[in-house]
């Protein structure tokens, strides 16, 4: 963790090790605050400052939303490469290198079952085969989903 003043120093965790970066090397360790999150930041405070009569305005021009819409931005510019290094300079780095087998597991297993089937399609359109529906639904509460469902569970029972 950074020493910012929101991360209290004296917690001690029975299950967890903190271990706290050494002072002044935030942005030198940490992904977002090297790539566009600052910069982001910094171009929206100079945008806004000869409209703001003071420095709290100015802090509450920035939006919860700015901060996502931010982070989002600098996090798809930070390569995996990048976090790595981060982590092997914090001493976080282990000897062993950790690979992502079970994704390739998962694929031979799923282009097992689809030659194994009597069928003309390739793995990779089974798995876009739903591509193209429309899913009008996903941006419904899920109040309604569960009311929904619900009401149709009950329809058998009803008279």
């Amino acid at each position: 963790m950074d020493n910012a003043n929101s991360h209290p120093d004296y917690l001690k965790l029975k299950n967890i090790n903190l271990v706290f970066l050494p002072p002044n090397t935030t942005s030198m360790l940490q992904p977002l605050d090297q790539e566009g999150y600052r910069e982001l930041l910094l171009r929206h405070v100079l945008s806004e400052i000869s409209s703001c009569k003071s420095s709290q305005e100015l802090v509450k021009s920035v939006s919860g939303l700015d901060a996502i819409s931010w982070t989002t931005s600098a996090l798809k510019k930070v390569e995996p490469g990048c976090v790595l290094k981060c982590f092997k300079k914090a001493g976080f780095f282990t000897s062993e290198v950790v690979t992502d087998s079970t994704t390739e597991e998962n694929e031979n297993e799923l282009a097992d079952l689809v030659a194994n089937l009597d069928s003309n399609f390739t793995v990779e359109q089974y798995v876009d085969i739903d591509d193209d529906l429309s899913i009008e639904e996903e941006n419904l509460p899920v109040s309604n989903f569960i009311h929904r469902d619900t009401t149709e569970a009950l329809d058998p029972f009803r008279g």
